[in-house]
C-alpha cells in the first residue's frame, strides 16, 4: 500500500496510528547495507534524497506503508501536483523495500 500523507484518511490510516507505526518499528531502508544506501529516493545515506521510508503496516497481513509529503519544488508544472518521475521514485523505493522484507520474512 502506497499512501502519501495526505491520501491517509482515504486508505485507512490515520496520522496517528502511522506515527505510531513509525515509532515501534524500524524502516526497512534504515537496514541496508552502506553499499546499497546511496539511493536518491530511499538512501539513508543520501544527504540530496528523499528518504522516503517504508514500514509493516500489518505483517501478519503483508501490508506495508511508506509516506512522504512532496514540497513545492517537486510539481510538474501544474501548481499543487508533482510530477510523474517523483511517483515513480516512491513506487520503486517502497516496492522493492516491501519485496526485501517480505523476502527476510521467509
Amino acid at each position: 500500500m502506497i499512501c502519501a500523507e495526505y491520501y491517509v484518511p482515504f486508505v485507512g490510516y490515520s496520522q496517528t496510528s502511522i506515527h505510531i507505526i513509525k515509532m515501534k518499528s524500524k524502516a526497512f531502508q534504515e537496514y541496508y547495507p552502506p553499499q546499497f544506501s546511496h539511493c536518491f529516493g530511499c538512501g539513508t545515506d543520501n544527504a540530496h534524497g528523499l528518504h522516503i521510508l517504508s514500514y509493516w503496516a500489518d505483517e501478519a497481513a503483508g501490508e506495508t506503508i511508506a509516506t512522504f509529503t512532496p514540497s513545492e519544488e517537486y510539481t510538474g508544472g501544474f501548481p499543487g501536483f508533482v510530477y510523474g518521475g517523483l511517483i515513480a521514485a516512491i513506487l520503486d523505493c517502497h516496492g522493492n523495500a516491501t519485496a526485501s522484507a517480505a523476502g527476510y520474512r521467509h
